[in-house]
Protein backbone atom coordinates (compact mmCIF):
# COMPACT_ATOMS: atom_id res chain seq x y z
CA UNK A 1 0.00 0.00 0.00
CA UNK A 2 2.66 2.46 0.67
CA UNK A 3 4.54 2.10 -2.47
CA UNK A 4 1.64 2.39 -4.61
CA UNK A 5 0.46 5.72 -2.91
CA UNK A 6 4.35 7.05 -3.10
CA UNK A 7 4.35 5.73 -7.15
CA UNK A 8 1.17 7.15 -7.84
CA UNK A 9 1.90 10.51 -5.81
CA UNK A 10 5.13 10.71 -7.74
CA UNK A 11 3.19 11.05 -11.22
CA UNK A 12 0.63 13.18 -9.19
CA UNK A 13 3.18 15.48 -9.04
CA UNK A 14 4.26 15.27 -12.45
CA UNK A 15 0.60 16.43 -13.39
CA UNK A 16 0.89 19.13 -11.06
CA UNK A 17 4.64 20.26 -12.65
CA UNK A 18 3.10 20.07 -16.51
CA UNK A 19 0.09 21.59 -15.43
CA UNK A 20 1.88 24.86 -15.20
CA UNK A 21 3.75 25.73 -18.64
CA UNK A 22 0.21 24.78 -20.08
CA UNK A 23 -1.81 27.22 -17.86
CA UNK A 24 0.71 29.84 -18.53
CA UNK A 25 0.62 29.23 -22.19
CA UNK A 26 -3.31 29.92 -22.00
CA UNK A 27 -2.76 32.90 -19.37
CA UNK A 28 0.62 34.37 -20.47
CA UNK A 29 -1.43 37.49 -21.59
CA UNK A 30 -3.61 37.72 -19.03
CA UNK A 31 -1.93 37.29 -15.65
CA UNK A 32 1.60 38.20 -14.57
CA UNK A 33 1.89 35.48 -12.24
CA UNK A 34 0.56 32.18 -12.22
CA UNK A 35 -0.70 29.86 -9.78
CA UNK A 36 -1.58 26.08 -9.64
CA UNK A 37 -4.50 25.16 -7.68
CA UNK A 38 -6.35 21.67 -7.26
CA UNK A 39 -8.47 22.16 -10.34
CA UNK A 40 -6.00 23.31 -12.73
CA UNK A 41 -3.68 19.65 -12.52
CA UNK A 42 -7.05 19.22 -15.44
CA UNK A 43 -4.49 20.96 -17.17
CA UNK A 44 -1.83 18.19 -16.93
CA UNK A 45 -3.98 15.60 -17.84
CA UNK A 46 -4.83 17.52 -20.80
CA UNK A 47 -1.50 17.85 -21.79
CA UNK A 48 -0.11 14.86 -21.02
CA UNK A 49 -3.39 13.51 -23.05
CA UNK A 50 -2.08 15.55 -25.75
CA UNK A 51 1.81 14.95 -25.96
CA UNK A 52 0.69 10.70 -25.64
CA UNK A 53 -1.38 10.88 -28.71
CA UNK A 54 0.98 13.23 -30.69
CA UNK A 55 4.10 10.78 -29.83
CA UNK A 56 2.66 7.64 -30.31
CA UNK A 57 1.81 8.61 -34.30
CA UNK A 58 6.36 8.50 -34.20
CA UNK A 59 7.41 5.96 -31.50
CA UNK A 60 6.43 3.82 -28.33
CA UNK A 61 5.17 5.72 -25.70
CA UNK A 62 7.55 3.87 -23.13
CA UNK A 63 10.70 5.60 -24.88
CA UNK A 64 9.71 9.18 -23.97
CA UNK A 65 8.51 8.10 -19.90
CA UNK A 66 11.84 8.96 -18.36
CA UNK A 67 11.86 12.63 -19.97
CA UNK A 68 8.00 13.28 -18.68
CA UNK A 69 9.19 12.01 -15.49
CA UNK A 70 12.10 14.28 -15.45
CA UNK A 71 10.69 17.33 -16.81
CA UNK A 72 7.91 16.93 -14.48
CA UNK A 73 9.49 16.55 -11.35
CA UNK A 74 11.80 19.69 -12.36
CA UNK A 75 8.44 21.57 -13.17
CA UNK A 76 6.81 20.63 -9.71
CA UNK A 77 10.46 21.64 -7.83
CA UNK A 78 9.87 25.11 -9.61
CA UNK A 79 6.31 25.77 -8.57
CA UNK A 80 7.74 24.89 -4.74
CA UNK A 81 10.77 27.25 -4.64
CA UNK A 82 8.71 30.48 -6.63
CA UNK A 83 5.77 29.71 -4.25
CA UNK A 84 3.04 29.57 -6.94
CA UNK A 85 1.31 26.04 -5.86
CA UNK A 86 -1.92 26.83 -4.26
CA UNK A 87 -2.35 22.92 -2.93
CA UNK A 88 -2.40 21.49 0.11
CA UNK A 89 -0.16 18.79 -0.26
CA UNK A 90 -0.98 17.01 3.22
CA UNK A 91 -4.71 17.05 2.44
CA UNK A 92 -4.31 15.79 -0.95
CA UNK A 93 -1.74 13.08 -0.23
CA UNK A 94 -4.48 12.00 2.79
CA UNK A 95 -6.85 12.12 0.52
CA UNK A 96 -5.59 9.66 -2.25
CA UNK A 97 -4.31 7.30 0.74
CA UNK A 98 -8.07 7.10 1.89
CA UNK A 99 -8.57 5.82 -1.63
CA UNK A 100 -5.92 3.33 -2.17
CA UNK A 101 -6.16 1.87 1.48
CA UNK A 102 -10.24 1.19 0.68
CA UNK A 103 -9.99 0.07 -2.46
CA UNK A 104 -6.64 -1.71 -1.84
CA UNK A 105 -7.71 -5.23 -2.58
CA UNK A 106 -10.22 -4.51 -5.65
CA UNK A 107 -9.63 -7.69 -8.23
CA UNK A 108 -9.89 -7.10 -11.79
CA UNK A 109 -13.34 -6.03 -13.38
CA UNK A 110 -14.34 -7.25 -16.22
CA UNK A 111 -13.12 -5.82 -19.14
CA UNK A 112 -9.41 -4.54 -18.27
CA UNK A 113 -8.61 -8.52 -18.27
CA UNK A 114 -10.30 -8.79 -21.66
CA UNK A 115 -8.72 -5.57 -24.02
CA UNK A 116 -7.82 -2.62 -21.45
CA UNK A 117 -4.46 -3.98 -20.85
CA UNK A 118 -3.54 -4.96 -24.24
CA UNK A 119 -5.07 -1.40 -25.48
CA UNK A 120 -2.50 0.02 -23.03
CA UNK A 121 0.10 -1.95 -23.90
CA UNK A 122 0.34 -1.66 -27.97
CA UNK A 123 0.50 2.15 -26.98
CA UNK A 124 3.13 1.50 -24.85
CA UNK A 125 5.10 -0.91 -26.93
CA UNK A 126 4.50 0.07 -30.21
CA UNK A 127 4.02 3.45 -32.47
CA UNK A 128 0.62 3.69 -33.90
CA UNK A 129 -0.53 0.18 -35.66
CA UNK A 130 -2.88 0.77 -38.77
CA UNK A 131 -5.89 -1.20 -39.01
CA UNK A 132 -5.24 -2.60 -35.27
CA UNK A 133 -9.22 -3.24 -35.48
CA UNK A 134 -8.67 -5.99 -37.56
CA UNK A 135 -6.67 -7.59 -34.73
CA UNK A 136 -9.48 -7.26 -32.54
CA UNK A 137 -11.81 -4.86 -33.08
CA UNK A 138 -12.11 -4.26 -28.75
CA UNK A 139 -8.47 -2.65 -29.12
CA UNK A 140 -9.41 -0.03 -31.62
CA UNK A 141 -11.91 1.47 -29.44
CA UNK A 142 -9.64 4.83 -29.04
CA UNK A 143 -9.83 6.06 -25.71
CA UNK A 144 -7.49 8.45 -25.09
CA UNK A 145 -7.37 7.54 -21.34
CA UNK A 146 -5.25 4.28 -22.34
CA UNK A 147 -3.09 6.35 -24.21
CA UNK A 148 -2.66 8.70 -21.32
CA UNK A 149 -2.31 5.57 -18.95
CA UNK A 150 0.62 4.16 -21.72
CA UNK A 151 1.98 7.63 -21.18
CA UNK A 152 3.09 6.60 -17.63
CA UNK A 153 2.91 3.38 -17.24
CA UNK A 154 5.58 1.91 -14.98
CA UNK A 155 6.23 -1.36 -13.26
CA UNK A 156 8.30 -1.62 -10.05
CA UNK A 157 8.51 -5.47 -8.65
CA UNK A 158 4.08 -5.50 -7.91
CA UNK A 159 3.23 -2.07 -9.01
CA UNK A 160 2.05 -1.46 -12.21
CA UNK A 161 0.88 2.54 -12.34
CA UNK A 162 -1.84 1.58 -14.94
CA UNK A 163 -3.89 0.09 -11.98
CA UNK A 164 -3.24 3.40 -9.38
CA UNK A 165 -3.48 6.53 -11.56
CA UNK A 166 -7.20 6.47 -11.82
CA UNK A 167 -7.05 7.59 -7.87
CA UNK A 168 -5.69 10.66 -8.69
CA UNK A 169 -8.51 12.64 -10.69
CA UNK A 170 -10.85 10.67 -7.91
CA UNK A 171 -8.69 12.55 -5.44
CA UNK A 172 -8.50 15.70 -6.94
CA UNK A 173 -12.70 16.23 -6.62
CA UNK A 174 -12.84 15.10 -3.32
CA UNK A 175 -9.57 17.72 -2.22
CA UNK A 176 -12.20 20.06 -4.09
CA UNK A 177 -15.09 19.23 -2.23
CA UNK A 178 -12.71 20.17 1.24
CA UNK A 179 -12.07 23.41 -0.75
CA UNK A 180 -15.82 23.98 -1.01
CA UNK A 181 -16.88 23.80 2.68
CA UNK A 182 -15.25 27.13 2.86
CA UNK A 183 -16.41 28.87 0.31
CA UNK A 184 -19.37 30.63 -0.40
CA UNK A 185 -22.99 28.74 -0.54
CA UNK A 186 -23.72 28.55 -4.00
CA UNK A 187 -24.90 25.96 -6.51
CA UNK A 188 -22.07 24.67 -7.71
CA UNK A 189 -20.09 24.04 -4.60
CA UNK A 190 -23.33 22.25 -2.96
CA UNK A 191 -23.31 20.59 -6.09
CA UNK A 192 -19.92 19.11 -6.19
CA UNK A 193 -20.14 18.18 -2.28
CA UNK A 194 -23.28 16.40 -2.73
CA UNK A 195 -22.34 14.28 -5.73
CA UNK A 196 -19.28 13.30 -3.72
CA UNK A 197 -21.58 12.63 -0.77
CA UNK A 198 -23.89 10.73 -2.62
CA UNK A 199 -21.16 8.45 -4.27
CA UNK A 200 -19.39 8.03 -0.15
CA UNK A 201 -22.39 7.69 0.90
CA UNK A 202 -23.09 5.10 -2.15
CA UNK A 203 -20.28 2.47 -1.59
CA UNK A 204 -21.22 2.75 2.43
CA UNK A 205 -24.31 1.17 2.04
CA UNK A 206 -23.89 -1.37 -0.75
CA UNK A 207 -23.42 -4.74 0.21
CA UNK A 208 -20.99 -6.04 -2.03
CA UNK A 209 -17.11 -4.57 -1.28
CA UNK A 210 -17.42 0.05 -1.93
CA UNK A 211 -20.47 -0.86 -4.27
CA UNK A 212 -20.37 -1.09 -8.06
CA UNK A 213 -18.32 2.84 -8.67
CA UNK A 214 -15.73 2.30 -6.53
CA UNK A 215 -15.15 -1.81 -7.30
CA UNK A 216 -14.00 -0.41 -10.28
CA UNK A 217 -10.99 1.62 -9.30
CA UNK A 218 -7.42 0.06 -9.17
CA UNK A 219 -8.17 -1.27 -12.65
CA UNK A 220 -7.07 0.44 -15.85
CA UNK A 221 -11.33 1.45 -16.67
CA UNK A 222 -12.71 4.64 -18.22
CA UNK A 223 -16.21 4.61 -16.52
CA UNK A 224 -15.21 5.86 -13.32
CA UNK A 225 -12.62 9.02 -15.22
CA UNK A 226 -15.55 9.47 -17.57
CA UNK A 227 -17.41 10.20 -14.66
CA UNK A 228 -15.10 12.57 -12.79
CA UNK A 229 -14.71 14.56 -15.99
CA UNK A 230 -18.06 15.18 -16.58
CA UNK A 231 -18.36 16.00 -12.71
CA UNK A 232 -15.48 18.42 -13.22
CA UNK A 233 -17.02 19.77 -16.04
CA UNK A 234 -20.44 20.75 -14.74
CA UNK A 235 -18.89 22.45 -11.81
CA UNK A 236 -16.81 24.22 -13.63
CA UNK A 237 -19.71 24.97 -16.21
CA UNK A 238 -21.50 26.75 -12.78
CA UNK A 239 -18.36 28.32 -11.43
CA UNK A 240 -18.47 30.15 -14.70
CA UNK A 241 -22.00 31.11 -14.67
CA UNK A 242 -21.55 31.97 -10.98
CA UNK A 243 -18.69 34.47 -11.65
CA UNK A 244 -18.45 35.45 -15.20
CA UNK A 245 -15.20 37.13 -15.44
CA UNK A 246 -12.89 34.05 -14.11
CA UNK A 247 -11.75 32.71 -16.97
CA UNK A 248 -10.08 29.80 -15.82
CA UNK A 249 -13.17 27.92 -15.17
CA UNK A 250 -14.03 28.38 -18.93
CA UNK A 251 -11.04 26.52 -19.65
CA UNK A 252 -11.31 24.11 -17.79
CA UNK A 253 -14.48 23.55 -19.05
CA UNK A 254 -13.37 23.04 -22.12
CA UNK A 255 -10.70 20.63 -21.48
CA UNK A 256 -12.38 18.76 -19.15
CA UNK A 257 -15.37 18.19 -21.43
CA UNK A 258 -12.98 17.34 -24.04
CA UNK A 259 -11.21 14.95 -22.09
CA UNK A 260 -14.82 13.20 -20.98
CA UNK A 261 -15.70 12.58 -24.46
CA UNK A 262 -12.40 11.66 -25.78
CA UNK A 263 -12.55 9.20 -22.77
CA UNK A 264 -15.85 7.54 -23.54
CA UNK A 265 -17.78 8.57 -26.43
CA UNK A 266 -21.20 8.11 -24.34
CA UNK A 267 -21.00 11.23 -22.90
CA UNK A 268 -20.88 13.55 -25.64
CA UNK A 269 -24.20 15.16 -24.40
CA UNK A 270 -21.77 17.10 -21.91
CA UNK A 271 -20.61 19.42 -25.16
CA UNK A 272 -23.61 21.58 -24.98
CA UNK A 273 -22.41 22.99 -21.65
CA UNK A 274 -19.14 24.80 -23.54
CA UNK A 275 -20.84 25.27 -26.85
CA UNK A 276 -23.45 27.07 -25.29
CA UNK A 277 -20.79 29.32 -23.23
CA UNK A 278 -18.93 29.90 -26.87
CA UNK A 279 -22.29 31.10 -28.41
CA UNK A 280 -22.65 33.33 -25.42
CA UNK A 281 -18.98 34.71 -25.33
CA UNK A 282 -18.06 34.95 -29.03
CA UNK A 283 -15.82 37.76 -28.19
CA UNK A 284 -14.02 36.04 -25.48
CA UNK A 285 -13.47 33.22 -28.11
CA UNK A 286 -11.73 35.85 -30.77
CA UNK A 287 -9.32 36.86 -27.74
CA UNK A 288 -7.94 33.44 -27.13
CA UNK A 289 -8.83 32.07 -30.50
CA UNK A 290 -5.17 30.52 -30.94
CA UNK A 291 -5.75 28.89 -27.47
CA UNK A 292 -9.03 27.61 -28.62
CA UNK A 293 -7.94 26.07 -31.54
CA UNK A 294 -4.78 24.80 -29.53
CA UNK A 295 -7.34 22.49 -26.88
CA UNK A 296 -9.76 21.73 -29.82
CA UNK A 297 -6.26 20.32 -31.73
CA UNK A 298 -6.46 17.69 -29.57
CA UNK A 299 -9.91 16.72 -31.21
CA UNK A 300 -8.44 16.29 -34.58
CA UNK A 301 -5.42 14.60 -33.01
CA UNK A 302 -7.61 11.79 -31.76
CA UNK A 303 -9.88 11.29 -35.08
CA UNK A 304 -6.54 10.62 -37.18
CA UNK A 305 -5.64 8.24 -34.43
CA UNK A 306 -8.78 6.66 -35.22
CA UNK A 307 -8.83 6.45 -38.43
CA UNK A 308 -5.92 5.01 -38.74
CA UNK A 309 -6.17 2.50 -35.97
CA UNK A 310 -9.80 1.63 -37.98
CA UNK A 311 -10.63 4.01 -41.04
CA UNK A 312 -13.10 5.54 -38.93
CA UNK A 313 -12.64 9.38 -38.02
CA UNK A 314 -14.99 8.29 -34.54
CA UNK A 315 -14.74 4.39 -34.17
CA UNK A 316 -17.44 2.89 -34.36
CA UNK A 317 -19.60 5.20 -35.58
CA UNK A 318 -20.48 4.08 -39.12
CA UNK A 319 -21.03 7.62 -40.81
CA UNK A 320 -17.81 8.71 -40.00
CA UNK A 321 -15.72 5.77 -41.43
CA UNK A 322 -13.88 5.64 -44.81
CA UNK A 323 -12.40 3.16 -47.45
CA UNK A 324 -9.15 2.04 -46.73
CA UNK A 325 -7.09 -1.15 -46.97
CA UNK A 326 -7.62 -1.72 -43.26
CA UNK A 327 -11.19 -0.99 -42.92
CA UNK A 328 -13.39 -4.15 -42.14
CA UNK A 329 -16.95 -2.76 -43.26
CA UNK A 330 -20.14 -1.67 -43.08
CA UNK A 331 -21.81 -4.80 -42.04
CA UNK A 332 -19.35 -5.60 -39.03
CA UNK A 333 -19.41 -1.90 -37.78
CA UNK A 334 -23.29 -2.31 -37.39
CA UNK A 335 -22.93 -5.80 -36.11
CA UNK A 336 -20.91 -4.55 -33.23
CA UNK A 337 -22.68 -1.24 -32.55
CA UNK A 338 -25.62 -3.79 -32.48
CA UNK A 339 -24.71 -6.06 -30.44
CA UNK A 340 -23.20 -3.73 -27.87
CA UNK A 341 -26.72 -1.24 -28.04
CA UNK A 342 -28.33 -5.14 -27.56
CA UNK A 343 -26.55 -6.02 -24.61
CA UNK A 344 -27.08 -3.35 -22.68
CA UNK A 345 -31.27 -3.27 -23.80
CA UNK A 346 -31.17 -6.63 -22.85
CA UNK A 347 -32.83 -7.97 -19.37
CA UNK A 348 -30.32 -8.89 -16.88
CA UNK A 349 -30.42 -12.78 -18.33
CA UNK A 350 -29.18 -11.30 -21.80
CA UNK A 351 -31.30 -14.38 -23.76
CA UNK A 352 -32.37 -11.97 -26.87
CA UNK A 353 -29.27 -9.11 -26.91
CA UNK A 354 -28.67 -10.28 -30.73
CA UNK A 355 -32.73 -10.20 -31.57
CA UNK A 356 -32.18 -6.90 -32.73
CA UNK A 357 -35.58 -6.80 -33.83
CA UNK A 358 -36.55 -6.79 -30.37
CA UNK A 359 -33.55 -4.35 -29.10
CA UNK A 360 -32.56 -2.35 -31.99
CA UNK A 361 -35.39 -2.01 -34.40
CA UNK A 362 -38.53 -1.14 -32.38
CA UNK A 363 -39.12 -0.23 -28.58
CA UNK A 364 -39.95 -3.90 -27.25
CA UNK A 365 -37.26 -4.18 -25.61
CA UNK A 366 -38.46 -0.73 -23.03
CA UNK A 367 -40.94 -2.42 -20.81
CA UNK A 368 -38.73 -5.11 -19.82
CA UNK A 369 -35.85 -3.35 -19.53
CA UNK A 370 -37.61 -0.99 -17.29
CA UNK A 371 -38.95 -3.75 -15.02
CA UNK A 372 -35.93 -6.34 -14.71
CA UNK A 373 -33.31 -3.82 -15.13
CA UNK A 374 -33.94 -0.27 -14.05
CA UNK A 375 -36.20 -0.89 -11.22
CA UNK A 376 -33.74 -3.56 -9.70
CA UNK A 377 -30.71 -0.91 -9.73
CA UNK A 378 -30.46 0.46 -6.49
CA UNK A 379 -28.71 4.16 -7.90
CA UNK A 380 -31.03 4.60 -10.17
CA UNK A 381 -34.04 4.49 -7.86
CA UNK A 382 -32.00 6.30 -5.59
CA UNK A 383 -31.19 9.19 -8.32
CA UNK A 384 -35.05 8.86 -10.20
CA UNK A 385 -36.01 9.88 -6.18
CA UNK A 386 -33.83 12.22 -5.55
CA UNK A 387 -34.92 14.01 -9.01
CA UNK A 388 -38.51 13.82 -8.06
CA UNK A 389 -38.26 14.89 -4.51
CA UNK A 390 -35.97 17.60 -5.32
CA UNK A 391 -38.63 19.17 -8.40
CA UNK A 392 -41.85 18.68 -6.38
CA UNK A 393 -39.88 21.21 -3.51
CA UNK A 394 -38.53 23.39 -6.39
CA UNK A 395 -42.32 23.57 -7.82
CA UNK A 396 -43.50 24.10 -4.20
CA UNK A 397 -40.91 26.94 -3.65
CA UNK A 398 -41.78 28.66 -7.06
CA UNK A 399 -45.49 28.81 -6.07
CA UNK A 400 -44.66 30.55 -2.68
CA UNK A 401 -41.81 32.70 -4.99
CA UNK A 402 -38.67 31.61 -2.30
CA UNK A 403 -36.91 30.81 -5.15
CA UNK A 404 -32.90 31.64 -6.37
CA UNK A 405 -33.38 34.55 -8.58
CA UNK A 406 -29.52 33.88 -9.23
CA UNK A 407 -30.01 30.67 -11.61
CA UNK A 408 -33.72 31.27 -12.03
CA UNK A 409 -33.55 32.66 -15.44
CA UNK A 410 -34.99 31.31 -18.48
CA UNK A 411 -31.86 30.42 -20.31
CA UNK A 412 -30.25 28.93 -17.57
CA UNK A 413 -33.41 26.39 -16.98
CA UNK A 414 -33.37 25.47 -20.53
CA UNK A 415 -30.17 24.94 -20.56
CA UNK A 416 -30.14 22.95 -17.96
CA UNK A 417 -33.53 20.98 -19.05
CA UNK A 418 -32.07 20.51 -22.69
CA UNK A 419 -28.74 19.16 -21.46
CA UNK A 420 -30.57 17.05 -19.13
CA UNK A 421 -32.47 15.25 -21.78
CA UNK A 422 -29.73 15.37 -24.43
CA UNK A 423 -27.59 13.14 -21.88
CA UNK A 424 -30.07 10.70 -21.34
CA UNK A 425 -31.05 10.17 -25.25
CA UNK A 426 -27.30 8.73 -25.34
CA UNK A 427 -27.73 7.05 -22.22
CA UNK A 428 -30.54 5.41 -23.67
CA UNK A 429 -28.41 3.77 -26.76
CA UNK A 430 -26.95 1.58 -23.95
CA UNK A 431 -28.46 2.10 -20.78
CA UNK A 432 -26.02 0.51 -19.29
CA UNK A 433 -25.64 2.54 -15.20
CA UNK A 434 -21.65 2.63 -15.62
CA UNK A 435 -22.02 4.33 -19.16
CA UNK A 436 -23.81 7.11 -17.42
CA UNK A 437 -22.47 7.51 -13.72
CA UNK A 438 -21.46 10.94 -14.32
CA UNK A 439 -24.92 12.72 -14.81
CA UNK A 440 -26.73 9.92 -12.93
CA UNK A 441 -25.06 11.59 -9.58
CA UNK A 442 -24.74 14.76 -10.89
CA UNK A 443 -27.95 16.55 -11.84
CA UNK A 444 -29.75 14.79 -8.71
CA UNK A 445 -27.44 16.68 -6.48
CA UNK A 446 -27.92 19.92 -8.36
CA UNK A 447 -31.51 19.81 -8.68
CA UNK A 448 -30.79 18.83 -4.92
CA UNK A 449 -28.83 21.37 -4.05
CA UNK A 450 -30.81 24.38 -5.39
CA UNK A 451 -34.01 23.01 -3.45
CA UNK A 452 -31.97 23.51 -0.39
CA UNK A 453 -30.61 26.96 -1.71
CA UNK A 454 -33.76 28.18 -1.12
CA UNK A 455 -34.18 27.37 2.55
CA UNK A 456 -35.00 29.84 4.81
CA UNK A 457 -32.53 28.27 7.16
CA UNK A 458 -29.83 27.92 4.65
CA UNK A 459 -26.51 29.16 6.49
CA UNK A 460 -27.06 26.47 9.73
CA UNK A 461 -28.06 23.42 7.69
CA UNK A 462 -24.78 24.80 5.08
CA UNK A 463 -22.72 26.05 7.63
CA UNK A 464 -19.22 24.81 7.17
CA UNK A 465 -19.25 22.82 10.93
CA UNK A 466 -22.22 21.11 9.58
CA UNK A 467 -20.67 20.21 6.68
CA UNK A 468 -17.13 19.32 7.89
CA UNK A 469 -18.90 17.21 10.29
CA UNK A 470 -20.87 15.11 7.52
CA UNK A 471 -17.84 15.04 5.25
CA UNK A 472 -15.49 13.56 8.12
CA UNK A 473 -17.95 10.95 9.15
CA UNK A 474 -18.70 9.50 5.28
CA UNK A 475 -14.57 9.33 5.09
CA UNK A 476 -14.95 7.35 8.80
CA UNK A 477 -17.40 5.11 7.93
CA UNK A 478 -15.83 4.26 4.93
CA UNK A 479 -12.55 3.18 6.66
CA UNK A 480 -14.39 1.39 9.30
CA UNK A 481 -16.22 -0.95 6.72
CA UNK A 482 -13.17 -1.51 4.99
CA UNK A 483 -10.65 -1.57 8.10
CA UNK A 484 -9.46 -5.83 7.29
CA UNK A 485 -7.56 -3.97 4.68
CA UNK A 486 -5.58 -2.71 7.32
CA UNK A 487 -3.10 -5.41 7.96
CA UNK A 488 1.33 -5.33 7.89
CA UNK A 489 1.32 -7.43 4.85
CA UNK A 490 -1.00 -5.00 3.22
CA UNK A 491 0.91 -2.41 4.34
CA UNK A 492 3.83 -3.38 2.87
CA UNK A 493 3.33 -4.95 -0.26
CA UNK A 494 1.35 -4.35 -3.65
CA UNK A 495 -2.06 -6.16 -4.40
CA UNK A 496 -0.89 -8.61 -6.99
CA UNK A 497 -2.86 -7.86 -10.69
CA UNK A 498 -2.28 -11.73 -11.03
CA UNK A 499 -2.40 -13.13 -15.11
CA UNK A 500 -2.89 -16.87 -15.66
CA UNK A 501 -1.89 -17.22 -19.04
CA UNK A 502 -2.63 -21.06 -19.50
CA UNK A 503 -5.54 -20.72 -21.67
CA UNK A 504 -3.70 -18.62 -24.44
CA UNK A 505 -2.15 -20.99 -27.23
CA UNK A 506 -0.41 -20.41 -30.42
CA UNK A 507 -2.80 -19.87 -33.67
CA UNK A 508 0.03 -19.55 -35.90
CA UNK A 509 2.71 -17.41 -37.60
CA UNK A 510 1.39 -15.13 -40.20
CA UNK A 511 3.81 -12.89 -42.41
CA UNK A 512 6.46 -13.33 -39.63
CA UNK A 513 4.46 -12.44 -36.48
CA UNK A 514 3.43 -15.40 -34.67
CA UNK A 515 -0.75 -14.65 -32.85
CA UNK A 516 -2.02 -16.08 -29.89
CA UNK A 517 -5.34 -16.42 -29.06
CA UNK A 518 -6.67 -16.50 -25.37
CA UNK A 519 -9.51 -19.02 -24.82
CA UNK A 520 -11.19 -17.48 -22.19
CA UNK A 521 -11.22 -13.89 -23.69
CA UNK A 522 -8.19 -12.73 -20.91
CA UNK A 523 -5.29 -11.86 -23.14
CA UNK A 524 -4.47 -9.46 -19.78
CA UNK A 525 -1.21 -8.27 -20.27
CA UNK A 526 0.07 -10.89 -22.12
CA UNK A 527 3.61 -9.44 -24.17
CA UNK A 528 3.08 -11.08 -27.46
CA UNK A 529 -0.10 -10.30 -30.31
CA UNK A 530 -2.89 -12.16 -28.34
CA UNK A 531 -6.63 -11.93 -29.46
CA UNK A 532 -10.07 -12.77 -28.44
CA UNK A 533 -11.89 -13.98 -31.45
CA UNK A 534 -9.32 -15.64 -33.39
CA UNK A 535 -9.60 -15.66 -37.19
CA UNK A 536 -8.44 -17.91 -40.05
CA UNK A 537 -5.87 -15.39 -41.36
CA UNK A 538 -4.19 -12.68 -40.81
CA UNK A 539 -2.28 -9.91 -43.61
CA UNK A 540 -0.34 -8.31 -41.87
CA UNK A 541 2.72 -6.10 -43.40
CA UNK A 542 4.59 -3.44 -43.47
CA UNK A 543 5.21 0.22 -44.60
CA UNK A 544 7.53 2.61 -43.85
CA UNK A 545 8.50 1.68 -40.04
CA UNK A 546 4.66 0.70 -39.77
CA UNK A 547 2.78 -2.32 -38.91
CA UNK A 548 -0.76 -2.55 -40.71
CA UNK A 549 -3.49 -4.99 -40.17
CA UNK A 550 -5.28 -5.12 -43.58
CA UNK A 551 -8.58 -6.62 -43.64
Amino acid sequence: MIISFFATFIIYIVLVGFSYPFKKLIFIKKYKNIYIKNIDVVYGIFFLTFISILFNFLLPLQKIFPLIIIFGLISFSYLIFQKKLKINIIIFSLILLFFIFINFENGHNVDSPVYHTQTIRWSYSNKIVFGLSNLDWLYSLNSSWHIFLSLLKFKFKDVDTIYLISFIPLSIIYYQIYLSIFKKRNLSEISIFLSGSYILFFSIIHPFKNGVIFNHLGNPEVDTVAMMFYIVSFYSFLKFYEQENNYNYFFILITSSLLCVLTKITYIGILILPIYLIINNLGLIKKELLNFFLISFLGFLWMCRNYILSSCLIYPVKFTCLKSNWYFGDERIDLLVNATKGFSRDTRARDRYLDFDHTIYSFDWFKPWFNDYFLNTSLLKISTFIIVLSFLAICIQVFLKKYNKIYFNKKFILLIILSFFINIYFWMQAPEIRFGWGFLIFYPCMFLGYAILNIKNIKFILSRRILLISFSLLFALSINKNYKNLTFDNLFNQYKHEYNYKNIKSIGTFNGYEIFVSEDWKCSDFEKICVNSPKKNYNITEKFGYTFFNN
